[in-house]
């Protein structure tokens, strides 16, 4: 496998001239942020990114600690197939080389029981029929898999067919049925049907395995549960393994590192360690961003990727309204626990998968989750521990408000005593790593992200896609004030990597609409 290591620790400012006005800022370099800002780069416009970590990415990044490379978030990538996000953003920008290696099957879902059962995620949606029959009975299977991959696959073509969802303004109405195939129109009946009565429809609502890894399953891809989750949505998300999956070579940083280096070769800015604390003015007059480090830049427009709880805290008026109504309307968002840790190479078989959701016969008490997921780097990829280690990242959902106000000690005990939790599961699947100490790795909760990559209360992934949120109450890229967008996981259509690139595609492209009169 060829060499891909990064220096974490030379990413610097692009030079520029940090007192001229600029078409657009972007707030974050998030992935959706730097797929918006190459795209606007691109159409020429004069645009600067601003991010408060000394690494692009936000959650979609990795970070270095003792000569290991662990990722800070995001570790399945997804979204590269003909007419999916990425895909058509790779093909939009040009000259982005990514260092991918494709895994088929990709994940292995482990049941709970002793021993526990893995059910192994296969690309091919007849091979993927197949082990779901062999682990859970044949009836249903075939029909709801069949749907699910059927509506999924509608969903990526509907979703970067429809620049202007949700509609905004009577334009974005109009444009409705310009964008969309009548024969389209009896998918939105799965907007009002949850994922768990479709399952009931095909008969499965009586296998409680089947049930749990379906929840599951949803959890990492829409934070929410089958019988909160859409079937529009959740057939996309339980079919993400049936798309190609990849895993980067050195790490996620791979991606925003990529993308960052197309956006600065077309002329754009990356400044680093400028977080973003106030946005003041309009769209008649200009904005003035301005940041902690007491820098203020002057912008025609701005676009923000940081999460919708953030923008009430920068801002101001009107648009601080907006925020705080949107952040209150939304349903409770996810923090994350993770647990980072090397292993020696041979105490993971070899032919294992690199992705892992282990599933617990009952909740974690610190966390209230009942599944953690585990991605493994590459038993090939040298470059991201030294030679005889593996990296494994473990993450979980836990409720961010739990872990502000505690004690320190209080604090440090609950952290220990959920990263040994973690651990614990690891070493039901792996069994030469039973007896893996907690002293191995480090830990990071919610308090621990909004310290890292200034996340709101350490919220992470998005809104949960939820029964009692249509798609018309999502957030547009416009906002009340004209001349500030949004893009980002709490944007339309947020949740995942492919989420976030469509949601900054979707703000490039009304950006430019906006400025061309259109």
């Amino acid at each position: 496998m060829p060499d891909h290591r990064l220096d974490l620790r030379l990413y610097r400012d692009t030079h520029d001239d940090i007192g001229s006005t600029y078409d657009t800022v972007v707030i974050g370099s998030g992935i959706g942020g730097l797929a918006a800002a190459a795209l606007l780069q691109k159409a020429g416009r004069r645009t600067l990114v601003l991010e408060s970590n000394h690494l692009p990415g936000g959650c979609c990044s990795s970070y270095e600690r003792r000569g290991v490379i662990y990722e800070a978030g995001a570790t399945t990538l997804v979204g590269l197939d003909s007419g999916q996000p990425l895909r058509l953003l790779l093909d939009d920008l040009g000259e982005i080389d990514l260092p991918l290696v494709r895994l088929d099957p990709s994940q292995t879902v482990w049941l709970p029981g002793e021993p526990m059962r893995p059910v192994v995620r296969h690309e091919s949606l007849e091979r993927w029929i197949d082990e779901c029959e062999r682990a859970f009975g044949p009836a249903g299977q075939r029909a709801f898999w069949t749907e699910a991959y059927r509506v999924g696959r509608a969903v990526w073509r509907l979703s970067g067919r429809n620049r202007a969802f949700p509609p905004v303004r009577a334009i974005d109405w109009l444009r409705l049925p310009l964008d969309n195939d009548p024969r389209d129109l009896p998918l939105l009946r799965y907007l009002r049907r949850s994922t768990a009565s479709v399952i009931a429809r095909f008969g499965l609502d009586q296998n409680a395995d089947f049930l749990a890894m379906v929840d599951e399953q949803l959890m990492i891809t829409a934070q929410a549960t089958a019988d909160q989750t859409p079937f529009l949505y959740g057939a996309a998300g339980v079919t993400y393994a049936n798309f190609a999956n990849y895993y980067l070579r050195g790490g996620m940083i791979a991606l925003p590192e990529r993308l960052m280096r197309r956006f600065e070769s077309l002329g754009g800015a990356i400044h680093y360690r400028q977080r973003v604390t106030a946005v003041r003015g309009n769209k008649a007059d200009g904005f003035t961003v301005e940041t902690g480090a007491g820098r203020a830049y002057r912008t025609r427009s701005v676009l923000s990727n940081v999460p919708i709880w953030n923008v009430a805290e920068l801002t101001d008026g009107r648009l601080q309204r907006f925020a705080e109504r949107a952040g209150t309307a939304a349903p409770e968002a996810w923090g994350a626990f993770l647990t980072a840790v090397t292993l020696p190479v041979g105490s993971i078989p070899a032919d294992a998968t690199l992705h892992h959701q282990i599933i617990l016969p009952e909740p974690m008490a610190d966390t209230g989750s009942r599944s953690v997921f585990v991605s493994l780097s590459h038993p090939d990829d040298s470059t991201r521990a030294p030679t005889g280690l593996r990296v494994a990242s473990l993450s979980t959902h836990c409720r961010p408000e739990s872990w502000f106000g505690l004690d320190r000690a209080t604090y440090r005990s609950r952290k220990a005593a959920v990263g040994a939790e973690m651990l614990a599961a690891l070493g039901r699947i792996f069994p030469a790593l039973a007896d893996l100490s907690p002293e191995a790795g480090h830990t990071a909760s919610p308090v621990t992200f909004e310290r890292w990559i200034g996340r709101s209360r350490g919220r992470v992934g998005g809104l949960p896609q939820r029964m009692d949120r249509t798609p018309l109450d999502q957030l547009s890229p416009v906002t009340p004030v004209a001349g500030f967008y949004l893009c980002g996981d709490t944007a339309y259509p947020g949740q995942g990597i492919p989420g976030v690139v469509l949601s900054g595609q979707n703000a490039a492209w009304r950006i430019l609409r906006d400025e061309n009169g259109r």
